[in-house]
């Protein structure tokens, strides 16, 4: 590219970013909170549990399981968090605006960790400058769906509490991978000093606790991990040569991936105790590998997201498939089986966590998200190296198609201005009311998922009002009959 288009480009891609995250916040702002994260923050007497027992060493004693189980370092992020923001907010906003800005601050922040944790693996494999360091970010941006195909393509969740659950954890993920990646790609890096060792130790036992995708994911990625190094043993039969260089070069690795490893199984176990997993309506596996086949299918099929982004995928994969190999296409065709096994162990594994009512497909968009990143990841890498290996006309030609495909991701994700509306006039509602319990002028979910038709259901919310200061007393409601 001649340098005097160079500077022009890199403005209109800051310029774009700068309005894609602003128009992102404004999204967030819009979204009603779900009924969970009162339950968390209050919290009540199922998440006590979780809370006052990180490693569940109750449950051992007992055999007595209880709510969330294995999750206490997401309950603990919410309920910390949730303490915090809101009350600093209120220095210069509302109580009822410091509750929306909070929520949607958090997830303008993980979205930010994960464009820039996507980025830094997407341009690993190239020599970036500002303009394709702007570029790798735009790449990414388009595919943060708020609206448009968000239920079957959403990264951040409209869900508070889930993007605690998945899109927090796994941008944690893939900056707990990060050196390691660096090592197994040869890429120019500093080692593992003792900060980033330890950092390293805080994640590996960190992680585990906080998602119901984490454990199996870090044990799933160990595994590849384990078996690569067999591989490598095996050629050698094994041999004290074979050991000592194994032990040379892997040496931290290897206790970081044992350490996670072991935490990841113990969570697991833990999890086995979760109640959440013994409800009526649980189905035998063979059911669930049926709805699985169903919701795949729907993900594929329901909206244009799937089958652009795979279209995609398949004619860069047909361009690179003739290219010359050089070092960053060498990397890139090391990780693809990879990534195949992965997401396909992934969703063999999948219907094994069990079945949940309000997720009747067993995939969607949060289960998925993993395989969304991997496909991103996939996506960003040949694209990069399409543009480098076509020559000047093609690639003008290429660049069409990307672009146009990136603007109709952009243009599906429309405004959401109204999602709260109802909501927020329920809360000035309860701001002002003086007597429990108080019937709402509103007719839709107030911090909930659904309307109360009675006033006791709404307990652990009147609880959380009253610590924002947003209600003057402990107000219980219910929505007109």
């Amino acid at each position: 590219m001649k340098a005097a288009y160079r500077k022009p480009i890199q403005y209109f891609l800051l310029i774009f970013l700068l309005a894609d995250l602003g128009y992102s916040f404004w999204q967030y702002l819009n979204f009603p909170i779900d009924e969970d994260l009162a339950r968390i923050v209050v919290p009540d007497v199922y998440y006590q549990k979780v809370l006052a027992d990180p490693l569940g060493i109750s449950i051992w004693q007992t055999g007595e399981g209880h709510q969330a189980s294995n999750r206490f370092a997401a309950h603990y992020s919410i309920w910390a968090y949730f303490r915090v923001a809101p009350s600093a907010l209120q220095f210069v906003l509302s109580p009822i605006d410091s509750l929306y800005w909070s929520a949607a601050l958090f997830k303008l922040l993980v979205q930010l960790l994960l464009l820039s944790q996507l980025s830094r693996y997407a341009l690993s494999i190239i020599r970036a400058g500002p303009l394709e360091k702007l570029a790798g970010l735009a790449l990414f941006l388009p595919f943060f769906q708020s609206m448009g195909y968000q239920h079957v393509f959403g990264i951040i969740d409209p869900s508070i509490t889930y993007t605690f659950f998945y899109a927090w954890p796994l941008s944690l993920l893939l900056v707990f991978y990060w050196p390691f990646y660096q090592h197994w790609a040869k890429l120019p890096h500093r080692g593992m000093g003792p900060l980033r060792f330890l950092f390293s130790l805080f994640l590996a036992f960190f992680l585990p606790f906080s998602s119901p995708l984490a454990a199996p994911i870090m044990l799933l990625i160990a595994a590849l991990y384990f078996f690569t190094q067999a591989r490598f043993l095996a050629r050698y039969g094994f041999r004290q040569k074979a050991w000592s260089e194994l032990l040379a070069k892997e040496k931290g690795t290897l206790f970081i991936f044992i350490f996670s490893s072991t935490v990841a199984v113990y969570a697991y176990l833990l999890g086995s105790y979760n109640t959440e997993n013994f409800t009526a309506d649980a189905l035998n596996i063979g059911s669930r590998y049926s709805l699985m086949g169903q919701g795949l299918w729907r993900h594929l099929t329901a909206k244009l997201a799937y089958p652009l982004l795979l279209g995609l995928l398949l004619v860069n994969s047909l361009i690179l498939r003739k290219a010359q190999v050089d070092y960053s296409l060498s990397i890139l065709r090391k990780m693809v089986p990879y990534f195949i096994v992965g997401i396909l162990l992934y969703l063999v594994l999948l219907p094994w966590g069990g079945y949940r009512s309000y997720r009747p497909e067993i995939v969607r968009r949060d289960t998925l998200l993993p395989v969304l990143l991997c496909l991103l990841l996939w996506l960003s890498w040949t694209s990069l190296l399409v543009v480098r290996t076509l020559k000047a006309e093609r690639r003008k030609g290429y660049l069409t198609v990307l672009v146009s495909i990136l603007l109709i991701f952009t243009l599906a994700d429309g405004p959401n201005a109204q999602l709260n509306q109802c909501e927020h006039q329920g809360l000035q509602f309860l701001a002002k009311a003086t007597e429990s319990p108080a019937t709402l002028p509103v007719d839709c979910p107030v911090l909930a998922w659904a309307p109360y038709e009675e006033a006791s259901h709404s307990k652990w919310n009147a609880y959380f009002l009253y610590q924002l200061g947003i209600t003057k007393g402990v107000i219980l409601y219910r929505n007109p009959k």
